[in-house]
């Protein structure tokens, strides 16, 4: 669930990383702001981050090459490190500005902050934190089960790159399947980026593709996962299951888009129904997905939902 408030010191301005950023592009400055107060953010300062949320979320023209290169400087700066493989990004001095500096054995948000670090333990930032916060917030020895960095952080690519290795992994690996409607399956998301995954990032990855598909309307930049709804779904959700949220969404959006049967019901222009509507077919998605079921019928009459469709929207889960 979206924090409702993040601190920005004053010293961000004035202090010493303040001073530095001063005689960089304006997307630094920006980008490091947005770092310490968007809803994504954790109290451990690491936390799930796609650039292109980033983007949206900030505006003002900036772009995916933009954000990229903002993040490059910011950790040239020490204020921020982004793996752009998990896309996680993890701020270290976050931590000391939304909790405190210093933490005793005894105060009670070290609890909190044990759990957020193991519910992050697949992340290497997770051993870094422990590094920097050890002897502040007195945390235990870092677990064994915490993922270790395997190779040295990767330097952000531009979009042009990023392009360019994604064309030489196309042409190592199958194509991918045909979903019957024109669309194709994008590729599989990293594994230990599936892992992180939560109720409010489906609803932002819904929002995302939304806009894809339907360029004409407006963002979707008010859902929340109010009662955790879609948080304990998206906990329930098998690896190979995480891997197909994208292209079941995104076939979803291009059923409704296509008036398509079982998807023509007049609310599904609605984004809350229609991410309850994806929620609530999304077995019967992937299974058209991978050919298990015949490819939905497109410009079919009538109002038929698909299976359980609505009941998600109508219980309160995802709020306008």
């Amino acid at each position: 669930m979206a924090r409702e408030y993040g601190k920005i010191e004053h010293g961000f301005w004035t202090g010493e990383t303040g001073r530095e950023m001063r005689g960089n592009p304006w997307q630094v400055r920006m980008v490091a702001a947005y770092l310490m107060s968007c809803g994504s953010a954790s109290m451990v300062g690491i936390y799930y981050l796609p650039l292109q949320l980033m983007v949206h979320e900030i505006g003002c023209g900036l772009t995916i090459d933009g954000a990229s290169k903002a993040l490059q400087r910011l950790g040239e700066l020490d204020f921020a490190n982004y793996d752009a493989d998990q896309e996680m990004v993890w701020v270290p001095n976050l931590a000391r500005v939304q909790v405190a500096r210093t933490l005793r054995m005894g105060d009670k948000q070290r609890a909190g902050i044990l759990a957020k670090l193991q519910e992050l333990r697949k992340c290497p930032f997770v051993r870094d934190f422990y590094a920097l916060y050890r002897d502040a917030y007195c945390l235990p020895d870092c677990p064994d089960d915490v993922a270790q960095k395997q190779e040295p952080m990767k330097a952000l690519q531009s979009p042009l790159q990023a392009r360019a290795q994604s064309t030489e992994r196309r042409d190592q690996d199958p194509p991918p399947l045909s979903t019957g409607t024109g669309w194709q399956a994008a590729p599989k998301p990293h594994a230990s980026a599936a892992e992180q995954m939560s109720g409010y990032r489906l609803v932002a990855r819904f929002g995302i593709l939304r806009a894809e598909v339907f360029p004409e309307c407006l963002p979707w930049n008010t859902a929340r996962d109010s009662n955790g709804d879609a948080h304990s779904f998206a906990q329930m959700l098998a690896p190979e299951e995480l891997e197909d949220i994208d292209a079941t969404m995104r076939l979803a959006l291009e059923h409704i888009r296509a008036g398509a049967e079982g998807w023509k019901h007049p609310r599904m222009k609605d984004p809350s129904f229609a991410f309850g509507a994806w929620k609530s077919g999304f077995h019967g998605l992937r299974e058209e997905l991978h050919g298990a079921r015949p490819a939905t019928r497109s410009g079919s009459t009538g109002h038929a939902r698909p299976e359980g469709a609505g009941s998600f929207a109508q219980t309160g889960d995802v709020k306008l």
